[in-house]
């Protein structure tokens, strides 16, 4: 997706459905100094490179998207205020 978007992106999350129901987290190594990889790690995933993933707690259906989105948006703020 950073390909696609030719570097006019900070970052990028993907929230991938059933069976796998993670969050992969990508970020611009030129344009964001921000560590994704230790945010995941700080969700109890990993990475490596500074991109990282972490599973979710429930199957991700378009029914649940809204609160995966909302405890990404929740768990980053955390992350953030611990910094």
């Amino acid at each position: 997706m950073r390909e696609k978007h030719n570097g006019d992106t900070d970052g990028c999350i993907a929230f991938f459905g059933a069976p796998v129901n993670n969050v992969m987290f990508f970020k611009d190594p030129v344009r964001n100094s921000f560590i994704a990889q230790h945010f995941c790690e700080f969700m109890k995933g990993g990475g490596r490179d500074g991109d990282g993933g972490y599973s979710l707690q429930f199957d991700l259906t378009p029914e649940t998207l809204p609160r995966a989105i909302q405890e990404f948006t929740a768990n980053i703020a955390k992350y953030l205020a611990k910094k």
